[in-house]
């Protein structure tokens, strides 16, 4: 197997990847990364044949679920390539031993792992020791985020300060609707019917309502008002479920 950053490899698929919808919307990390891959390749006289792209991709994620990465796994399988190149370990994969898998699958097919951060000669036992550290670093400071991101929200919670994401784009009238209505014992399939007739759309714009997104809304609601709906009781994750008329 070659190594990591052989010039001999002349052609190869790169691969970027952020994390959340919000640095998929702005572009400003993923066109980062593509530069850096590319001028990577112009560096060592490597053929770039493309850039796959896995936005909004937790790195948690394997990388046989994530679209762009499989498919750069795939082509290169086929033999239409020789490496596959990543700005840092970190965006191949935030989970060590899926990370190791894909490291495995390339020594099983023939092409080459390329972390532009990290060059170390993956044909060599001690190559893979060293790339699985990183790997497991990655998994760390994922682990790290997730943690402080609950402990915030906990914070948060405890002064009665709001932790969902951005409020949502409902009308409030057609909000005030359907928590008046549920108040009163209508069910979810009856609210939605008179969204729908009233021409409110819901959270993702569709003019038609569902009892499901009539639920949701009112999910969110709660969330973001630590307001209780009279009549449609919390879901708890133990002990029976409350039955929600619909």
């Amino acid at each position: 197997m070659t190594t990591a950053h052989t010039t001999t490899a002349r052609t190869a698929w790169g691969t970027v990847r952020c994390s959340t919808q919000m640095q998929a919307d702005s572009g400003l990390g993923l066109a980062a990364e593509r530069r850096k891959i590319e001028d990577y390749c112009a560096a060592n006289g490597i053929t770039l044949l493309g850039i796959v792209e896995d936005a909004a991709q937790s790195g948690a994620k394997s990388w046989r679920k994530r679209e762009g990465i499989s498919k750069a796994v795939a082509e290169l399988t086929a033999g239409n390539g020789t490496m596959l190149i990543a700005a840092s370990v970190s965006r191949l994969g935030r989970n060590t031993a899926d990370v190791l898998s894909l490291v495995e699958v390339s020594k099983a097919k023939g092409f080459t792992v390329c972390a532009i951060d990290s060059p170390l000669d993956l044909s060599t036992p001690a190559g893979v020791v060293m790339f699985s550290m990183l790997a497991s670093f990655a998994q760390y400071e994922r682990e790290m985020i997730s943690e402080r991101t609950r402990l915030a929200n906990a914070e948060k919670r405890a002064k009665g300060e709001r932790t969902a994401g951005p409020r949502s784009m409902i009308d409030p009238a057609a909000r005030a609707l359907m928590v008046a209505r549920r108040t009163e014992g209508a069910t979810l399939r009856e609210i939605a019917a008179e969204l729908t007739a009233a021409g409110f759309v819901t959270g993702r714009g569709k003019t038609v309502w569902s009892h499901g997104s009539v639920q949701m809304a009112l999910n969110a609601y709660r969330v973001a008002e630590g307001v209780a709906v009279k009549g449609d009781p919390i879901k708890t994750k133990r002990g029976p479920r409350a039955r929600v008329a619909q």
